[in-house]
C-alpha cells in the first residue's frame, strides 16, 4: 500500500497534463462558461475521478477483492467478514464433498472386486 499516494499524485499530475494536451476549443463549451482555464480545471478533474476509481478497483482485485457494484455513486464492495465466512463455508463445503466423492469411489471399487 505505500505505492498509494505517490500513484494518485501521480494520478492527478496526469489528469492535469491530459487536459493540457488536448486543449481548448475556440469557444469553451457552456458547462465551463466561457472559460478555458476553467474546463482544464474540470476535465482533468473527471480524469483523476475515473483514474482514481480504477486504481482502487485493480489495487483491491490483486487482494483478491472485486466490487459488487459500480455505479454513479461509487464503489461497492461485500464487507470483509462477509467474505470470510463464505470462503469458509466453502472450504468446508468442498472438504464433506471430497469425503463423499472418496466414499463413493471406495464403494464402486468394492463393487468391482466382487464381480
Amino acid at each position: 500500500m505505500p505505492f498509494l499516494g505517490p500513484a494518485t499524485l501521480l494520478l492527478a499530475v496526469a489528469s492535469v497534463a491530459l487536459s493540457l494536451l488536448a486543449g481548448a476549443p475556440a469557444r469553451p463549451p457552456a458547462i465551463a462558461m466561457d472559460s478555458a482555464a476553467l474546463l482544464h480545471v474540470e476535465r482533468a478533474a473527471t480524469t483523476f475521478a475515473v483514474l482514481l476509481l480504477a486504481l482502487v478497483v485493480i489495487h483491491r482485485a490483486f487482494e483478491g477483492r472485486l466490487p459488487d457494484e459500480l455505479s454513479g455513486r461509487g464503489v461497492k464492495y461485500t464487507p470483509i467478514e462477509q467474505t470470510t465466512t463464505a470462503q469458509r463455508e466453502t472450504s468446508e463445503a468442498l472438504a464433506d464433498l471430497a469425503g463423499e466423492v472418496r466414499d463413493v469411489r471406495l464403494r464402486l471399487e468394492g463393487l468391482e472386486t466382487e464381480r
